[in-house]
C-alpha cells in the first residue's frame, strides 16, 4: 500500500511503450481504452439463422443469446503462470415459432493477446475456433459442435495460460513471473448472470484496480470475487499480485547509505540500470537539494513492479516503509523522481503539488547535471481539460481523472521551475533547509524564535520562497495557478501586511538616536506566520505607536539626562499578545508624559532664574551706580584741612579708579565694594587728619595759615572738578544707555583733569605713580 506519493514520472502508453516525463495517465484511462479495444474486437460474429421446413429465416439479435459465464483467474507461482478458465452456459433465448425454429452455430469471446495452452471444449470435446487480432487482445470465433436450440443449453469451457512475460514486451499488458503477476480481467457474459474470480496464493499481496471485488480466504489462497455483474459491457479491472520474497535482490551501498535493488527474476537489465542510476543519482540529488540522504540508518528497498502502472504512474515512493517501486521501463527520470521523494514527501511539504513539482524539477536537474538534457514543463493552459487550482490537486478519487492529473503534474512542475529559475538553486537549498528545520519565516534570524511544528503548506512555502529565497514573481505564480478565488483575496491581504511589516522592520533598526535594533514583538511574528493578517495589521500599528512614542521621548532634550528605554524595549520584544503590546504602548506614553513634564519644569525654572538674574543685575547695577556716585560725591566734598591730611596715603582715588574699571567690565559687585571702600576712606579721613595733626604739633599749626590762603583757590578748583565728575557720570549713563564708545579716548568714568596748578607745597605728599589725578586731588604747589 502506498503511504504517501504513488506517482512517478512516466507510465506506459497504451501501446506498451514507456511515456516520457510529464505524460501521465491514471489507470482508469488505461482501463477505459483497453475496454474500448475489447468492445471493438468483440463486434458480433454470431451466426444466428432461423429455419422453417426447407427455408432459412432471418438472423436473430444478439440479445437472443444467453451467456451465463464464470471466469476464474488462478495465479500459479510455481509455474510462473496464470491459469484462466472461462465457463459459458449458452442458451438460445428465442423459442421456435411453429415450423420455424432458431439456432446459433457459433459465438465469440475475447482473450489476452499472447496466451498458451489454449483449449475450447464442450462436454469435454474440443471445438473448432479461429483467433484473429494481435497485440493486447485477440478474438476467438468458436464453432459449436451442434446447433444451439431453444431450451437446449450448451456448456463451453475455454482454458488458457498467461505464461511468463518478458519485461518491456510491447503490445502486452500482462506480466507474469515467479514474483509478480499483472493482468486484466473482464467478462462477456449476460448482465446479472456473470462472475469473475481471482485466486492467488496467500503469500502474495493482491491489489485490484477498477471493478469492485469481494475478497476472502480459501485455505492457503486468497480469493476475490465479482458476482452477478450488472453491466458486463463496462466491467473491467487490472489485477496486480506480488510476492516480494521471490524478487532477485542485489545489495547496493552509496556512500554510507544502503539499498536493496529487488528485480523480477531474470530481469538483470533492470537491476543493472537501477543500480547505476541510484549510485549516481543519490549524491547528485544531495548536492542539488542541499540535504544528505534522509534515510541514513535504514535500508531502502527499490522494487521492480508493475503496480505503479496499474495505478497509472511510472513509480511510487512509500515514505513510511522505505520502499520505492519503479516500473519495468528503463527511464532515468523515473529513478531520480522516485529517489527525490525521499526528501519531497508529506513529512516536508503538506501539499501534493509541491512534492510532485519539486520531484519533477530535481529529477530533471539531476539528469542535466549528469550529462543529459534539461527537460522543461509545458506552458500552463488554464483552459485545458482538467485545469484545477493546484492547492486543490490531490490523489485522484476516480479512475477517470487523467485530465486533472496531466494538468496537475505539468502545472506544479512549471511553478517550481519558475521559482527555481528566478532565485537559483543556492537559494532553493536555503528554502528547503528552512522547511526541514521548521524555521519561522518572520523571525528575522532571532535566536529565541520558536520553531514551527507542522509540515510546510503552500502558504508557508510561499513565505519561505519570498523571505528566504528573495523571490519577486512567486506571488503572481501562486495567485494564478495555486490559489482559488478565496485564497487570492487572502494573497491580497498578505501583500498589504507584508508591506507594513517591512516598514516596521526598517523602523525597528534605529528607533532612537542610539541606533539600537529593537526585536519585533512575537505577537506580530505569530500573526504573520499564521496568515492572520487583520491581527498582523493591528499589532503592527501598535508596534508603530510604541516606536513613535520612543522617538518623541528621545527628541525631548534634558541636559545630563538620557532617556532609559531598557524596560520598554524588553517588554516590546517579548509581547506575545495584543494586550501585552497595548501595555507597552501605555508604558511608553507614561514615560513620554513624565519626560515632557520634567522638561517643562526645567524650562520654567530656567525662565524664573533668568528673571531673577535680570532683577539682580538691575539691582546690582543700581547699587553700583549709587555707590560710585556716593564715593565720587564724598571725594568732591573732602575740603577740610584735616580731611585732606587724613586722605594722604588712603588710596581713595585708587579705589575709585578700580570701581570705574569694574563698572566698564560690568562687575557691579566689585564696583560697589571699591566705591564703598573709597567712601569709607573719605569718611575716615578727617579723624585720621586730626590725629596726624596732633602728632605733628606746632609745625603743623604754623602751616595752617599758609594753607588757608589757598582755600579760595582750592574751592574754585573743586567746584570745577565736581562739575566735571557730574558730567562724567551723566556721560557714562548716556554711554551705557546708547552704547557710545569711550569719550576722548578715556574711560567714561575717568574724572576730567583739572587745570594745571602750582607745584605742591613741600609738606604735601607726592601723588601716587599708579593713579591718575582725580577730582579734589590736591594740586602740586606752584
Amino acid at each position: 500500500m502506498y503511504v504517501s506519493q504513488r506517482e512517478g514520472s512516466g507510465v506506459p502508453s497504451t501501446d506498451g511503450v514507456a511515456a516520457r516525463a510529464g505524460e501521465y495517465r491514471v489507470a482508469g484511462e488505461l482501463m477505459l481504452r483497453l475496454r474500448h479495444l475489447l468492445v471493438a474486437i468483440s463486434v458480433s460474429a454470431l451466426s444466428l439463422v432461423a429455419v422453417e421446413s426447407t427455408s432459412v429465416g432471418p438472423a436473430s439479435a444478439d440479445a437472443d443469446l444467453g451467456r451465463v459465464s464464470d471466469v476464474v483467474y488462478t495465479v500459479d507461482a510455481t509455474a510462473a503462470a496464470v491459469h484462466v478458465t472461462s465457463t459459458y452456459v449458452l442458451s438460445e433465448l428465442k423459442p421456435d415459432e411453429g415450423t420455424r425454429y432458431f439456432y446459433f452455430r457459433s459465438f465469440n469471446v475475447v482473450t489476452e493477446g499472447a496466451v498458451t495452452n489454449l483449449t475450447v471444449t464442450e462436454s469435454g470435446k474440443p471445438l473448432a475456433f479461429a483467433a484473429t487480432g494481435t497485440g493486447k487482445f485477440q478474438r476467438l470465433d468458436i464453432t459449436l459442435a451442434r446447433s444451439l436450440r431453444y431450451a437446449k443449453p450448451q456448456t463451453v469451457v475455454i482454458s488458457y495460460d498467461l505464461a511468463a512475460r518478458a519485461p518491456r514486451t510491447a503490445d502486452d499488458t500482462s506480466r507474469v513471473n515467479a514474483a509478480y503477476a499483472s493482468f486484466p480481467v473482464f467478462s462477456f457474459g449476460s448482465p446479472g448472470a456473470s462472475s469473475v474470480s481471482v485466486v492467488v496464493p496467500g503469500t502474495f499481496t493482491l491489489d485490484i484496480r477498477g471493478a469492485q471485488f469481494r475478497q476472502s480466504t480459501d485455505g492457503a489462497n486468497q480469493v476475490a470475487v465479482a458476482a452477478a455483474i450488472a453491466d458486463t459491457d463496462d466491467f473491467y479491472a487490472l489485477v496486480s499480485a506480488r510476492n516480494d520474497a521471490n524478487l532477485t535482490t542485489a545489495d547496493l551501498t552509496v556512500g554510507s547509505n544502503h539499498f536493496q535493488i529487488r528485480s523480477w527474476p531474470g530481469d538483470g537489465d533492470w537491476s543493472t540500470f537501477v543500480q547505476q542510476h541510484v549510485s549516481s543519482g543519490v549524491p547528485q540529488l544531495e548536492q542539488l537539494v542541499g540535504q544528505t540522504w534522509p534515510e541514513p540508518d535504514r535500508t531502502v528497498d527499490v522494487h521492480e513492479a508493475y503496480t505503479p502502472y496499474v495505478y497509472g504512474y511510472g513509480g511510487g515512493f512509500g515514505a513510511r516503509n522505505d520502499t520505492i517501486e519503479i516500473g519495468e521501463n528503463l527511464d532515468e527520470h523515473v529513478v531520480y523522481h522516485e529517489l527525490s521523494h525521499a526528501w519531497f514527501n508529506d513529512s516536508l511539504f503538506a501539499e501534493r503539488w509541491i512534492n510532485e513539482g519539486m520531484a519533477q524539477e530535481y529529477a530533471s536537474r539531476t539528469v542535466a547535471a549528469l550529462g543529459g538534457t534539461l527537460a522543461a514543463p509545458n506552458p500552463i493552459d488554464l483552459t485545458a481539460a482538467g485545469a484545477i487550482s493546484l492547492e486543490r490537486w490531490s490523489t485522484p478519487a476516480s479512475d477517470h481523472a487523467d485530465a486533472a492529473e496531466a494538468f496537475g503534474y505539468n502545472a506544479s512542475w512549471k511553478v517550481i521551475r519558475s521559482i527555481t529559475d528566478e532565485i537559483g538553486l543556492a537559494k532553493m537549498r536555503l528554502v528547503i533547509a528552512a522547511a526541514a528545520q521548521h524555521t519561522p519565516v518572520y523571525s528575522e534570524g532571532q535566536a529565541d524564535a520558536t520553531a514551527t511544528s507542522a509540515s510546510t503548506d503552500w502558504k508557508r512555502f510561499l513565505d519561505l520562497v519570498d523571505v528566504i529565497g528573495g523571490a519577486t514573481t512567486a506571488d503572481a505564480q501562486f495567485s494564478d495557478y495555486v490559489a482559488d478565488a478565496d485564497q487570492q483575496r487572502l494573497l491580497t491581504a498578505r501583500a498589504a501586511a507584508r508591506t507594513a511589516y517591512a516598514a516596521l522592520i526598517t523602523d525597528e533598526a534605529a528607533p532612537t538616536p542610539t541606533a539600537q535594533r529593537w526585536t519585533t514583538p512575537p505577537i506580530v511574528q505569530t500573526s504573520m506566520e499564521s496568515w492572520s493578517f487583520d491581527d498582523a495589521i493591528s499589532t503592527i500599528a501598535q508596534s508603530n505607536s510604541v516606536l513613535g512614542l520612543v522617538a518623541e521621548i528621545a527628541n525631548i532634550p534634558i541636559e545630563g539626562d538620557s532617556p532609559d528605554f531598557s524596560s520598554i524595549r524588553q517588554a516590546y520584544g517579548s509581547a506575545s499578545s495584543r494586550s501585552q503590546l497595548a501595555a507597552v504602548v501605555t508604558a511608553a506614553q507614561h514615560q513620554l508624559d513624565g519626560r515632557a513634564a520634567t522638561a517643562a519644569a526645567i524650562a520654567a525654572k530656567v525662565a524664573a532664574d533668568k528673571v531673577a538674574a535680570a532683577a539682580k543685575l538691575a539691582a546690582d547695577t543700581t547699587a553700583a551706580k549709587s555707590a560710585l556716585a556716593a564715593a565720587l560725591d564724598k571725594r568732591r566734598h573732602a575740603d577740610g584741612l584735616f580731611t585732606r591730611v587724613g586722605m594722604w596715603g588712603a588710596d581713595v582715588d585708587v579705589h575709585i579708579e578700580a570701581a570705574q574699571r569694574a563698572m566698564d567690565a560690568g562687575q557691579f559687585e566689585v564696583v560697589t565694594a571699591e566705591a564703598t571702600a573709597a567712601s569709607e576712606r573719605v569718611s575716615d579721613a578727617e579723624g585720621i587728619g586730626q590725629r596726624r595733626a596732633g602728632l605733628a604739633g606746632g609745625g603743623f599749626v604754623a602751616s595752617i595759615g599758609a594753607m588757608l590762603g589757598l582755600t579760595v583757590v582750592i574751592r574754585r578748583r573743586h567746584r570745577r572738578a565736581t562739575a566735571d565728575v557730574d558730567d562724567e557720570i551723566e556721560t557714562h549713563e548716556t554711554h551705557q544707555t546708547h552704547g557710545d564708545g569711550e569719550l576722548a579716548g578715556r574711560s567714561p568714568w575717568e574724572p576730567v583733569p583739572s587745570a594745571p596748578s602750582a607745584p605742591s607745597a613741600p609738606w604735601q605728599s607726592a601723588p601716587s605713580t599708579t593713579s591718575r589725578p582725580g577730582p579734589g586731588r590736591m594740586p602740586a604747589a606752584d
